[in-house]
């Protein structure tokens, strides 16, 4: 009995083999017919389309179209650098057929601020202080920036948001704090840059504006803010108020019309 057991186990594991090879030489027969992009993550949000990834390969001359596994993955050095010069890619992780369809596993950047500098043009800031060009496939909710903003359009695909002495530094260190809370998240998702270089928070309820300054002491500020919006203004009429000044360190102003 023991022995028809192991049979049956050895004859079981030898199928499996056997299916996983059948399988393999399939897929490495496979033609790519077309792109798929995924993610790892179902909550990362790809806006890289794959029609992107095919002008980016023609410009190279290089294409993925009629070749199969083996071919693809014996050009995949020349390949790869293409596809992550992308700017909306950070990295180009794995691929994979299904069916005929080549999919990209990518990990997406990931847009923190819709930036409007002082000449119209729009691009975007990620978390990692990437500077990203306008695209309409992003579609977040982003917090705004705007105002005395300076051209940056040259410096694209730079780590802008690194340098502690630019503007754009500024409003990457306050919308991440922003984006930390709730609270805060609902509540400020305009920031503005005035001629002096400082920022100030235009909420969605309230006051016009908030006077917040540079981005030191922000998670006191916005700490002022919430007691504030949470603790006094339900009971007093917000409409009297023409802004809030939350600049200096453990002191918030209030200026009436």
């Amino acid at each position: 009995m023991k022995r028809l057991k192991a049979i049956v186990k050895i004859s079981a594991m030898l199928g499996i083999i056997v299916m996983m090879c059948i399988a393999i030489v399939k897929m490495q027969s496979r033609v790519c017919l077309d792109i798929e992009i995924k993610t790892p993550d179902k909550t990362m949000v790809s806006c890289v389309s794959p029609e992107e990834i095919r002008q980016k390969l023609a410009k190279e001359k290089l294409h993925v179209e009629g070749l199969n596994y083996k071919e693809i993955q014996a050009k995949w050095e020349q390949l790869l650098p293409v596809i992550k010069s992308h700017p909306y890619i950070a990295s180009c992780d794995n691929f994979y057929f299904s069916g005929n369809k080549l999919v990209l596993e990518i990990t997406p950047r990931s847009p923190l601020l819709h930036v409007y500098d002082e000449t119209g043009e729009q691009y975007f800031l990620d978390r990692s202080g990437i500077l990203l060009p306008y695209s309409p496939l992003v579609k977040e909710n982003l917090i705004v920036a705007l105002g005395h903003i300076a051209k940056q359009q040259e410096q694209l695909l730079t780590n802008a948001g690194d340098d502690s002495n630019s503007v754009l530094y500024v409003l990457r260190s306050i919308a991440l704090a922003i984006e930390e809370d709730p609270f805060y998240a609902a509540q400020f998702r305009q920031i503005y840059v005035n001629s002096q270089g400082e920022t100030e928070l235009i909420p969605t309820i309230g006051v016009p504006k908030i006077l917040f300054g540079n981005d030191e002491n922000v998670a006191e500020k916005l700490a002022l803010l919430k007691i504030i919006y949470t603790k006094a203004f339900p009971y007093t009429d917000m409409d009297k108020y023409a802004w809030l000044d939350v600049r200096f360190k453990n002191r918030i102003i209030a200026k009436k019309k």
